[in-house]
């Protein structure tokens, strides 16, 4: 009989790691084509822009021992390499650049190097306004990498409607195998690991050129358990692991870091929070806890900011099967709606999880103010199809059931938000809608 591992010694293990230089994460030996560099020539390097401002920037790399990184075509910005993680087993190292000098205007190129000193690839990047008054956001959920078929199609999409930034509010990565997604059980850390690596090397958000600023939070998937909760004996372990590829600064006078992978962007004149819907969910009682919930209310009282609300599962139940906080988690849900009733300011929702895209009316009745849950799902895994289509439904002004993601683009005036909404999709990008949403209070 097989021996159950002891999640307090695979903590202790990974943190013990985090403390070490370089770290060590850990998983069993993968194939040839999965650990091998050189095998992997007709890609380029896998890199993300994570967390960036107008100056600066954040970049993880996935690489090989040795590589080195600078600034090219006489360039003023500055690149250094803050965080050096050897994954074990392999042959790779995770890279953490932090990259300093940005303009907001234009391009910078950086190059990677071998331990040779031969340019492997060159990448541009720039600074972010966040002070911008109507960004373009692409908002995206559930990148499958065992469902590749359209990713082409849904990244040539990314890169021609070059947002200004993507929001990605969960399953960013599929870590948990099919197996545990049927019975329901957490996946080991070492097999998680794994398919994050995987990730990285299959899925074309990687390979993007220019880079575009990316932050997510996650949901079940990259938690490493299916419809997971609060129970998760590796969550500590898996909270390290989706923070090393998808990092924010410790500090920043736009952030508020909450508890789990819960954050608070402040830029474009809202404040958008990311809710961390699986760290502390416990069916029929919470989503997201107390102390997600106390900070989530804290800083939503002390601002006049409009808001976007984000969150991996649906708000309201749609449909039987799939999750909602009304549906798993009902008091979050009253204790979301006495809230935005004492505190009237334009608050937006928005979802993913469940393969398919939607704009659903939330009447006055329920917050006090009309709004819209604005779902998207999801940029390559399985389809929806028509399942969750209701025709007889007026207030679901809009369905997609394939493969795509949105662009939302805000404008704010004094108490109102309106929202243009398109949805991209494999043959193309189109208006949701024909008039901006519009939530005044």
């Amino acid at each position: 009989m097989a021996h159950k591992k002891d999640p307090q010694l695979a903590r202790r293990q990974f943190l013990q790691g985090l403390a070490a230089a370089p770290l060590m994460l850990t998983f069993g030996a993968a194939s040839a084509q999965e650990t091998d560099p050189s095998l992997q020539k007709a890609r380029r390097v896998p890199m993300l822009q994570g967390w960036t401002d107008e100056t600066e920037s954040l970049i993880v790399v996935l690489g090989a021992a040795g590589w080195s990184f600078k600034s090219l075509s006489g360039s003023r910005i500055q690149v250094n390499v803050v965080k050096t993680q050897n994954i074990s087993n392999t042959n790779y190292v995770l890279y953490r650049l932090q990259v300093t000098g940005l303009s907001t205007i234009a391009y910078s190129p950086i190059g990677v190097y071998d331990a040779n000193g031969v340019l492997l690839d060159t990448r541009s990047l720039k600074g972010i306004d966040l002070q911008m008054s109507s960004p373009r956001i692409a908002v995206a959920s559930c990148a499958n990498y065992r469902k590749l078929d359209l990713q082409e199609a849904m990244y040539n999409q990314v890169q021609q409607q070059s947002p200004d930034m993507i929001f990605f509010i969960g399953d960013i990565v599929y870590s948990n195998s099919r197996v545990s997604s049927v019975i329901g059980t957490p996946e080991d850390p070492s097999t998680a690991l794994e398919r994050y690596v995987q990730t990285w090397n299959t899925v074309n958000m990687y390979q993007l050129e220019p880079l575009i600023p990316t932050i997510a939070v996650w949901d079940d998937h990259d938690y490493g358990t299916n419809n997971g909760g609060a129970n998760h004996p590796y969550k500590a372990v898996m909270k390290e692991m989706f923070r090393s590829f998808y990092p924010l600064p410790d500090q920043h006078s736009r952030l508020s870091l909450g508890p789990g992978t819960a954050f608070r962007l402040r830029a474009f004149g809202m404040d958008s929070y990311f809710m961390d819907g699986r760290s502390f969910f416990e069916k029929k009682k919470t989503q997201w806890g107390d102390a997600q919930e106390a900070w989530f209310n804290q800083d939503f009282n002390s601002s006049n900011l409009p808001v976007w609300l984000l969150n991996g599962i649906q708000f309201f139940r749609y449909f039987f099967t799939v999750e909602s906080l009304q549906k798993s988690a009902e008091p979050s849900l009253l204790r979301l709606q006495t809230m935005l009733r004492s505190r009237k300011k334009p608050v937006a929702l928005f979802s993913g999880d469940v393969h398919c895209s939607q704009v659903q009316e939330i009447p006055e009745s329920f917050f006090g103010f009309k709004t819209y849950e604005i779902t998207s799902s999801g940029i390559h895994s399985s389809s929806a199809g028509r399942a969750m289509h209701r025709k007889d439904d007026a207030n679901q002004l809009f369905y997609y059931g394939d493969e795509n993601f949105l662009i939302v683009q805000p404008t704010l005036q004094n108490a109102t938000m309106d929202l243009e909404i398109s949805c991209a999709t494999a043959g193309g990008t189109a208006p949701v809608v024909n008039r901006p949403l519009r939530i005044a209070v």
